[in-house]
């Protein structure tokens, strides 16, 4: 949808642009997740809740780090740094995310910086399950 047709409907249901992209957000059916660099959960949407069987106040107390496999996080976070760094626009990773109940769900995250002026950038991830097992970079879009 084009800018200008997003803000004629926003405008005809009166909204707010910022509102119709939280509920896209929010409301979708992909696992999402907003963190920081240093493994902290923003935001988390109910399709991710779902996935993982834990509630946004339990994601954020745990953190992104302590999801990742053990075996899978120097990997993750060896991309992380580097796209925080600025190296690159994205990076997809096949790796492990711990459910609620203890068991480990092989997951495709795709992690994307967003700069925000006045702040540390954050992370935007959209997470799918993964009907393939091993951990590995599938891409990333260098700068």
């Amino acid at each position: 949808m084009p800018l200008t047709a997003l803000r004629q409907l926003t405008e005809e249901l009166g909204m707010r642009p910022s509102d119709v992209l939280w509920a896209s957000y929010e409301l979708s059916q992909f696992p999402k997740l907003i963190s920081t660099f240093d493994g902290n959960i923003v935001l988390a949407n109910r399709a991710l809740e779902d996935l993982l069987g834990f509630s946004e106040d339990e994601l954020r107390a745990v953190g992104w780090m302590n999801l990742t496999h053990p075996d899978d996080l120097a990997l993750d976070m060896e991309y992380a740094e580097r796209l925080a760094a600025g190296e690159f626009f994205y990076y997809q990773i096949r790796k492990r995310y711990r459910k609620a109940d203890g068991e480990y769900l092989w997951i495709y995250l795709n992690a994307e910086r967003v700069d925000i002026a006045g702040h540390d950038p954050i992370a935007v991830c959209l997470i799918q399950d993964s009907p393939q097992e091993g951990l590995k970079i599938m891409g990333t879009r260098p700068r």
